[in-house]
């Protein structure tokens, strides 16, 4: 499956932006081949509300998480918090 919103048609995204997104596709894939589970790069505050496709808009999550997030809030899967905590 392709992953959605990350194309650059009108040529927008930074080199930093399209680095990131390459990290996130490889992260995607790698998860899943660790956990058997399949994963979804997210938009952390959705398009259909105004988000980008940035470096800073995007996480890795869960596939089943996204789809019952939906477009309905801009929550991140992961909190900076546990990132320290647990990184």
């Amino acid at each position: 499956r392709s992953e959605p919103m990350l194309t650059d048609a009108d040529n927008t995204l930074t080199e930093l932006d399209r680095f990131c997104i390459s990290e996130a596709i490889e992260l995607r894939k790698l998860r899943k081949e660790l956990t058997g589970v399949d994963w979804r790069i997210d938009h952390i505050k959705p398009v259909s509300k105004g988000g980008m496709t940035t470096y800073d808009n995007i996480q890795v999550v869960p596939a089943k998480w996204n789809q019952s997030k939906s477009n309905l809030h801009n929550n991140l899967y992961f909190t900076k918090q546990e990132v320290v905590l647990n990184g």
